[in-house]
């Protein structure tokens, strides 16, 4: 079974779904059709989450080789691999 994430922050202290975390992983990944890079402060805004659960999920996405990390602290975007 798929990991999910339970946020602990003030946004949500629920379980994501499986379709939660796949619905936010293509938000992510139509952001970056769009656009050069992606942070998880705007994968936050785009899809309503925390900023635990964005980091959650783009860090799924890296782990699928879906998306590169480009940095490792608050500056940290993400781009496409394929970029």
């Amino acid at each position: 079974m798929p990991e999910t994430f339970r946020a602990v922050g003030a946004h949500s202290r629920r379980k994501l779904t499986e379709h939660e975390v796949c619905r936010i992983k293509e938000i992510a990944v139509q952001n970056l059709a769009r656009n050069a890079s992606l942070t998880s402060d705007e994968l936050m805004r785009l899809a309503n989450i925390s900023g635990d659960q964005a980091r959650f999920c783009l860090r799924q996405l890296v782990e699928e080789g879906k998306l590169r990390q480009i940095g490792r602290t608050s500056g940290t975007r993400y781009v496409s691999s394929e970029a």
